[in-house]
């Protein structure tokens, strides 16, 4: 720009020179020159136009992440949305604002938004922009190639997932930096109907990957939460028939697809292929507002309670339905996104206050409801105003919902278990009245037969008397007949009350048999349902155990071993597995994603896998093994095609015993291998391949390794599973890997029967009735 400016000032004092020249110059000579001046004064123009856009100092990058604040920021607002890259680098300096803040959040926006951002790379390594909000509509990214032409890429939630560079619920571009030292202003047009917010990181592709697999790790931890709590909820639906649970499933269930949404896995792995189905936020909204308050409803028992609110609350679902048929029919978002957010919030205002109104009514159910829903609302409120810019949006208010939303739910299930001991209490406590009645009738009726007894003795000693003074008064007899007749009239009276009373006690009666046997039938019918699934997994434990290599076979294959293995339930993902082929012993330690029934499948799916690679296909070295095995439990779960993500992580070795010792091969899947050498005396932790059999798939997934050693006799290895490991005492300490290598070496000496039985001592003595936490498994074989 200096040197424009320098430029054209130069080109004014030749102009005035030489007009004061005219002698010297022809008009025709003074009109070139005012030509020439003109042209190269628009060609300067824009030249300096391109510098502003090619070399404006740029924002360090130094490391391998750095978080791009609103501060580092220019933007642009084009409000009738008619501007192209061309118009945008012409605009003067002076016509950008500089963002503000720690993130980029203007809220909703009909018009344009041209955000500049001027990079300078000093680092060798591959730069990537992350924009870490996952339901943008559309955006552009505007950069410069080498030869200086203005490129373009198109994003956002209007375009098949697959269609991203990067296959990341993030959208991740690629920064074309020729060179390090470099400096690059790239361009981003935001436009839709969706929130624009742009908090951005520039990051290594490891730190990205990194990264992106804590965030997965940790929404996966929500999801199972949720599918927990929702499966939980069906299980007591299905066993009380109780309505409310429902609702509540809807709830949950709907709530962690909407979230889901929110982050982006919904739309990378539910519809991908139909980006349309982003434009339904408000209805999943819509169904979430209606579902909770049908819940509420039942929950607070308000169409008896609370008659008038009840009105209201129906009114609200009504409104929260006709914004689910408006979505639902035009899918347009400028206008619905905006009304479910206020709806999301009046909602949860609305049933706070019910909530606190029934608690002061003092309705003890309410008080978890009110407690889950202050949590809620304050989320809520929290990650509304990030969203419209009243607060700045960091990782909290991106996330406070679904920490939030996770508590209340957790808050609501322990509300309805609190609602079931409450029926529970009022039943014990209705049939505690029914017997104080029945016992005060029985008590009323002894009174009552004293009271006759008393009369029918006075009334005969008076007619005793009155037969005495026969002889001396007709009339006083007269007189005592007729008192007589009042004492017998009080005395039928009396009988009918006692009557009335007993038709009174037998109703009570009715009613508490009727009682009695609901509850003896619903204890029957739950009472089969345990005994039937206590059957079903006893039943798979038989068969499990079928599969496992007998103490005699251990013996035989490897002489001196032992196996410490402890099921958290009655069956286990943890499993072991022994064959002999072409003279060669093949030893597997396995631990399967999870534990019980679930787990135990997948364990027997592993043993036939690993049957057929060796046995069948006759694979013998150690990695090609767990590479095929990979293959086959892919293929066997579907998990190309599937969102099943279960795994196995697994210890193979493959033994050739020798006359001087044994020569072991070994690979492993996340699972590693304890070396323990007599000669020096200490104990070697062998690193297994930090990959898994089965699961998802990583780009970053490494080829497994094979790793030989030659064991002396008296050297032993170990397999040992993380349920031991991550066992904890009533301390809630861990056992953890120093006290695990300090168990070993202490018995590492011994024949594998003492091993076994100080090692079970040991590990019980540190557990301490602690309740175990997983399936555990430990294989211990000493080279004789």
């Amino acid at each position: 720009m200096f040197f424009s400016l320098t430029f054209i000032i130069f080109a004014q004092i030749l102009r005035i020179y030489f007009n004061r020249n005219n002698c010297s110059h022809s008009c025709l000579n003074k009109l070139y020159i005012d030509m020439f001046l003109r042209f190269a004064f628009i060609f300067l123009f824009f030249l300096s136009g391109y510098f502003v856009y090619s070399q404006r100092a740029g924002l360090p990058i130094d490391e391998a992440e750095r978080t791009i604040k609103a501060t580092d920021l220019l933007y642009y607002e084009d409000e009738n949305a008619k501007l192209d890259i061309k118009d945008i680098i012409k605009l003067p300096p002076k016509s950008f604002v500089q963002g503000e803040g720690e993130v980029f959040n203007l809220g909703n926006k009909r018009s344009a938004i041209w955000v500049q951002l001027s990079l300078q790379k000093n680092t060798e390594e591959k730069l990537l922009l992350e924009i870490l909000n996952p339901f943008l509509d559309n955006f552009e990214f505007y950069y410069a190639d080498e030869s200086g032409q203005i490129l373009v890429s198109s994003y956002g939630n209007k375009r098949n997932f697959q269609e991203r560079t990067y296959q990341l619920t993030n959208f991740v571009l690629d920064l074309p930096f020729e060179n390090r030292g470099q400096t690059k202003t790239f361009y981003i047009k935001l436009y839709g109907e969706l929130p624009m917010a742009l908090p951005m990181r520039v990051s290594t592709w490891p730190v990205l990957t990194e990264r992106t697999h804590v965030r997965d790790v940790a929404m996966g931890l929500y999801f199972g939460i949720m599918l927990a709590i929702a499966l939980y909820n069906l299980f007591l639906l299905f066993a009380t028939r109780d309505i409310v649970y429902v609702y509540y499933v809807i709830y949950a269930v709907s709530l962690s697809t909407f979230y889901g949404l929110l982050k982006g896995y919904s739309f990378e792995f539910l519809w991908g292929d139909s980006p349309i189905l982003n434009n339904y936020v408000p209805s999943m909204v819509a169904i979430i507002n209606i579902a909770i308050f049908f819940f509420m409803r039942n929950f607070l028992n308000m169409q008896t309670l609370f008659k008038k609110t009840d009105k209201v609350c129906l009114a609200y679902s009504g409104l929260n339905a006709l914004l689910f048929m408006a979505n639902a029919v035009f899918g347009e978002t400028n206008v619905s996104v905006p009304v479910s957010q206020l709806f999301s919030v009046l909602g949860a205002l609305l049933m706070l206050g019910v909530g606190i109104y029934a608690m002061l009514q003092n309705l003890r159910t309410a008080r978890f409801f009110v407690l889950a829903w202050s949590v809620f609302l304050l989320g809520i409120i929290v990650f509304v105003l990030g969203v419209v810019a009243v607060l700045p949006l960091n990782h909290f208010t991106e996330n406070v919902t679904l920490y939030a939303s996770a508590l209340e739910t957790i808050l609501l299930s322990l509300a309805l278990a609190d609602r079931i001991n409450l029926l529970k209490e009022a039943e014990s406590t209705a049939q505690k009245a029914a017997l104080e009645q029945k016992v005060e009738n029985e008590k009323l009726v002894r009174e009552q037969n004293a009271i006759l007894e008393q009369k029918v003795a006075d009334a005969t000693q008076q007619l005793a008397f009155a037969n005495q003074s026969l002889l001396l008064s007709n009339q006083e007899l007269g007189a005592l007949n007729e008192e007589l007749m009042t004492t017998f009239e009080t005395v039928q009276t009396q009988n009918d009350l006692i009557k009335d009373r007993s038709v009174e006690l037998e109703n009570v009666n009715h009613e508490l048999n009727t009682v009695l046997e609901t509850v003896q039938l619903q204890k029957n019918v739950i009472e089969q349902t345990n005994v039937k699934m206590l059957d079903s997994i006893r039943y798979a434990q038989t068969i499990q155990n079928a599969t496992l290599p007998t103490e005699a076979q251990m013996q035989s294959l490897l002489h001196n071993c032992f196996a410490l293995y402890k099921p958290k339930d009655i069956v286990s993902g943890d499993f072991y597995w022994l064959t002999e082929h072409r003279n060669l012993v093949f030893l597997v330690a396995a631990d399967c994603t999870g534990h019980g029934v679930p787990a135990a499948f997948l364990s027997l799916v592993g043993s036939f896998v690993l049957d057929r690679v060796i046995k069948f296909e006759e694979i013998i070295e150690a990695n090609r093994i767990l590479e095929r095995v990979d293959v086959l439990i892919r293929q066997h779960l579907n998990q190309n095609t599937r969102s099943n993500a279960d795994s196995i992580d697994m210890a193979l070795c493959v033994l050739d015993y020798q006359p001087e010792g044994c020569r072991i091969q070994y690979s492993g899947a996340h699972f590693p291998m304890h070396h323990y050498q007599a000669s020096t005396d200490q104990i070697v932790k062998i690193k297994p391949t930090s990959r898994s059999i089965g699961g998802r798939m990583s780009k970053l997934n490494h080829s497994f390794e094979s790793q030989v050693f030659e064991m002396k006799k008296g050297d032993a290895f170990y397999l040992v599973s993380d349920g031991i490991i991550d066992q904890n005492n009533a301390d809630n300490e861990k056992l953890g890997s120093a006290r695990l290598h300090s168990l070993l070496h202490k018995v590492a000496r011994l024949t594998a029967h003492e091993q076994k039985q100080l090692l079970t001592k040991q590990l019980a003595d540190f557990q301490n009735g602690a309740e175990q936490r997983d399936d555990q498994l430990l294989l211990g074989v000493r080279i004789v």
